[in-house]
């Protein structure tokens, strides 16, 4: 790094804390909407010293300390290593919130930086919408507004064959309708939909052969489904196996032979 850079970051510091100060309050606030960049003052720092910096000692160091900070981010989130987005792939690389093409001046900024799988990051790319419904939720702030226990996530067997799980995004009525507007958004722009129906054709498969193997009746399948439901609720109301199981628990169609229609997908 250029010691007149690294001069000039130093003096910017207190603008950079600031700065740090501010989007924070937006992000928990939720109403990241209202980044501008016009409202963060860099000093002598430019925009693109800043990218540079990100590009060259945060994402492609090799050690130090920048580094460090990488991976740590890259753990971050409701559950170490897995991806807050999708919540099921690992997380594999490190995205910025904000897209450091709109607002150069949270380029480095650590809560600018969030963890998320490869497949997420590429979906969401240098997407930033002004509008305040079209905003993914900030992996940092997560647990609020959002309630564990508040469920979103909605399924419904589809019969065979083959069997297919339809997965939706349904926040409860007494949620806030501006958050029920970007958990829809976000889930409906990353794909979860398609995404939990495929992860579903190995449950449904394995449950199927477990089923007919054991001989399973009508009550022994719906004491089952209800034991894995609850074991993956664990991980929280909208864990897609806990609604995937609960669903078929439901029904009816699927409990009393619908299982054995050919094997999903």
């Amino acid at each position: 790094m250029k010691q007149d850079l690294v001069a000039k970051v130093w003096r910017a510091l207190p603008s950079l804390e600031e700065n740090s100060a501010h989007f924070q309050g937006l992000v928990h606030g939720g109403s990241a909407e209202r980044c501008l960049s016009a409202n963060y003052s860099t000093g002598e720092v430019t925009g693109k010293d800043l990218q540079w910096l990100y590009r060259n000692h945060v994402a492609d160091s090799t050690d130090g300390a920048a580094r460090d900070l990488y991976h740590e981010i890259k753990i971050r989130g409701p559950i170490d290593g897995v991806c807050p987005y999708c919540n099921h792939r690992d997380v594999g690389t490190v995205d910025h919130f904000v897209p450091k093409s709109k607002i150069p001046a949270l380029s480095i900024e650590p809560w600018n930086l969030v963890p998320a799988c490869m497949a997420c990051n590429k979906t969401m790319l240098d997407a930033f919408s002004p509008e305040p419904g079209e905003q993914y939720l900030h992996p940092y702030s997560r647990p609020f507004p959002i309630s564990p226990e508040m469920r979103w996530l909605r399924a419904e067997v589809v019969p065979g064959p083959p069997t297919v799980v339809r997965f939706r995004a349904e926040p409860e009525g007494s949620c806030d309708p501006l958050l029920a507007q970007r958990i829809v958004y976000e889930f409906d722009g990353l794909r979860l939909a398609e995404l939990y129906s495929k992860l579903s054709i190995k449950k449904l498969n394995a449950a199927r052969s477990r089923f007919i193997r054991d001989s399973f009746t009508a009550d022994t399948i719906r004491e089952h489904l209800q034991e894995l439901a609850r074991t993956a609720e664990g991980a929280g109301a909208n864990e897609w196996e806990a609604v995937l199981y609960y669903t078929l628990l439901a029904s009816d169609w699927y409990v009393n032979g619908g299982y054995l229609q050919e094997d999903a997908g």
